[in-house]
């Protein structure tokens, strides 16, 4: 989290594309892991956004997940499209 947040202060155009391996329950998978807990804290700072659905990216058995994420920052956001 320090390190975005440093990132940041040098340059707020930031896209974060990849395999996570956070899991939130408001995103569509079934539980919130540690990983989950720091990406949403990130969230809530309103510093960066999902830019992605909650469409789930795991599956396995019963068990399915959102892993993979799409986040940009505030001035990015506009820029964005066809997710």
């Amino acid at each position: 989290m320090n390190i975005f947040q440093e990132l940041y202060k040098i340059n707020n155009n930031c896209i974060i594309v990849g395999d996570l391996n956070a899991t939130l329950s408001e995103m569509g998978s079934s539980k919130t892991n540690a990983r989950g807990k720091q990406l949403q804290e990130l969230l809530n700072e309103g510093l960066i956004e999902c830019v992605d659905d909650d469409s789930t990216t795991f599956e396995k058995n019963e068990y399915e997940a959102k892993l993979d994420w799409i986040l940009g920052s505030q001035p990015l956001l506009s820029f964005i499209t066809n997710v």
